[in-house]
């Protein structure tokens, strides 16, 4: 998989979502390993508001980006 730059809040978010998107679904990875794998791409305050979701309270990657 390529990489892309760590989201801390202090880029643009919206660039950041649309990046991973379109880098997860170039490969084909499902909805649940979308939202599953979306952590490793935060860092800082991003990663602690993403650690704080409740389990299961996310269904899909739409969902997740809405939240975020």
């Amino acid at each position: 998989m390529s990489t892309i730059d760590s989201f801390d809040g202090t880029t643009y978010l919206v660039d950041h979502l649309e990046t991973y998107h379109t880098l997860m679904s170039l490969q084909a990875f499902p909805d649940e390993i979308m939202s599953r794998a979306f952590p490793v791409t935060l860092k800082g305050a991003a990663r602690l508001w993403f650690s704080q979701l409740l389990a299961d309270s996310v269904s899909t990657f739409q969902h997740l980006s809405d939240s975020f």
